[in-house]
């Protein structure tokens, strides 16, 4: 999102919906979520994707493509299962 400007505060996890893995009441899992820093984090919760102009598909494609090239994704899962 740096690239479109108007970045502001910390970095947070923008969280995919992902109805397989959350239950009611409960927010996604870590694997399903992209880092935004709070401005575009509010952005996309008040008005969704398209505000930060991109699709839910391709925010899902970010996500999967972030959790494999974590450096510390082998040991969270060695640790989490």
């Amino acid at each position: 999102m740096v690239d479109k400007g108007g970045c502001a505060g910390r970095i947070e996890a923008a969280h995919m919906a992902d109805p397989c893995s959350k239950g009611m009441g409960t927010k996604a899992s870590d694997r399903n979520c992209i880092p935004l820093c709070h401005y575009h984090h509010a952005l996309h919760t008040a008005k969704g994707w398209s505000a930060l102009g991109i699709t839910r598909e391709q925010g899902t494609a970010m996500a999967a493509q972030y959790w494999r090239n974590w450096p510390g994704r082998k040991a969270w899962e060695r640790a989490n299962g």
